[in-house]
């Protein structure tokens, strides 16, 4: 590439990222400043990130969810006027986010990928709506983006030495994304079974020991702090067997009382609100007892098997093709028109392209080293299938659909212009 097409591309890459941070920057500190919509969710997560940040200490309850994203906002919450900083935080790491597709679409696949790309997720509105809030999903799409950069160029890069340091990032960064979400941890196993059958042809057997020498450490300090908090062994949280739950029963509210901690909690799943669940139920219990509850889950599937199955794709559903996306269409107007309208947009112009390309052209997707971009997505699949569905659930992990997406449209724009050419 000449100095000359070299400078247009950075200048394009310039432009839209700039158009990204102030549409996002207009949006955090005018339209939706997250200290505004501090309540459910979003007042847990500034609430736990507030008692982090002055050190009181942690109970059971706090292991409900998984603790990078207080964690990250109590350094936040230590500055002098800490939501300036929490929303300037919001706005660079989704722009960051943003940047990371266009670099994984174009080592993927090519420059031009790359640009389309950039541009879908700069004009996101999904991605634009979660920076107005305290929640995690920001980012979690920041982590999901930047460890699979690392996991790529650990297998791609020229130099030994840089697919070292590589490795090490992509260790270090998918237990920070699992300590944000703890779904991606299934991306492991779907990594190790590629890395084993194809180390050889890449090269990249030392690689392992750097990916255990980034991702070790933080796993032994995530599963210490849980064994210290709830006495049983686990990694990240305790909400997964109330999950499992809720997407074999479709509760709709549910009350806790957890007599021997004088503790009491109520819960209802916005997909729940949405749709009309009829079904309430009251637990002597804390929503943490996770074996319990994932005890209560199966034995709502031996009740009706085809049921279980039918509640399965139904989360396949929602997660997909629920257009309403919590917390913005519960909140006043105009977000919940918005959200819909962008919701819809997604769907049609990303998630359908990005599932055509997955389908009509697997060769090229599945091929070589490209296939580990659709680990992520089996990820969010199976979980969802198993657990339950929420198109809240799926945005961090539009980073990955919106790559395919950029490729779909590259590709058809290359073979409009080709048969434009040779009229």
């Amino acid at each position: 590439m000449t100095s000359i097409q070299e400078k247009s591309s950075k200048k394009i890459i310039f432009i839209i990222l700039i158009f990204g941070i102030l549409l996002r920057l207009y949006f955090v500190f005018i339209l939706h400043p997250p200290e505004k919509y501090l309540y459910s969710d979003m007042q847990g997560y500034y609430e736990r990130a507030v008692k982090f940040a002055v050190g009181d200490k942690e109970d059971i309850y706090d292991t409900f969810y998984p603790p990078a994203t207080q964690i990250v906002y109590s350094f936040l919450i230590k500055i002098i006027n800490p939501f300036f900083w929490i929303k300037l935080f919001n706005v660079f790491v989704n722009i960051a986010t943003c940047f990371l597709i266009y670099l994984i679409s174009k080592e993927l696949f090519n420059r031009q990928a790359g640009y389309i790309g950039l541009f879908i997720a700069c004009f996101n509105y999904l991605f634009i709506d979660f920076t107005g809030y305290l929640l995690s999903e920001t980012f979690f799409a920041f982590t999901l983006a930047f460890m699979f950069y690392c996991f790529l160029k650990s297998v791609i890069a020229h130099k030994q030495s840089l697919r070292w340091l590589y490795s090490f990032l992509a260790g270090l960064f998918i237990i920070i994304a699992g300590a944000t979400k703890s779904s991606i941890l299934l991306f492991i196993p779907l990594f190790g079974l590629w890395w084993f059958l194809n180390f050889k042809k890449y090269k990249i057997f030392s690689n392992l020991a750097f990916y255990m020498a980034g991702f070790l450490p933080l796993f032994i300090l995530m599963t210490l702090r849980f064994h210290s908090l709830t006495g049983e062994y686990g990694i990240i949280s305790t909400n997964g067997g109330f999950n499992f739950f809720q997407g074999r029963s479709h509760i709709r509210d549910a009350r806790f009382e957890d007599k021997k901690r004088s503790m009491g909690y109520l819960f209802a799943s916005p997909v729940a609100v949405r749709k009309n669940y009829t079904y309430n139920d009251s637990f002597q219990t804390g929503p943490y007892d996770s074996k319990f509850f994932y005890h209560k889950g199966i034995e709502e599937m031996k009740k009706d098997i085809p049921r279980t199955l039918l509640y399965s794709f139904e989360n396949l559903y929602d997660l997909f093709l629920l257009p309403d996306v919590w917390p913005s269409f519960a909140i006043d107007k105009p977000f919940p028109n918005v959200i819909k309208l962008a919701s819809w947009l997604f769907i049609l112009l990303v998630l359908i392209p990005s599932f055509f390309v997955i389908i009509v052209c697997s060769r090229v997707v599945l091929s070589g080293v490209r296939i580990i971009l659709i680990f992520p997505i089996i990820t969010i699949l199976i979980t969802s299938f198993v657990f339950y569905g929420d198109p809240r659930f799926r945005v961090p992990y539009d980073v990955f659909f919106i790559i395919l997406a950029g490729y779909f449209y590259a590709e058809a724009f290359k073979k409009i212009k080709n048969k434009f050419n040779h009229k």
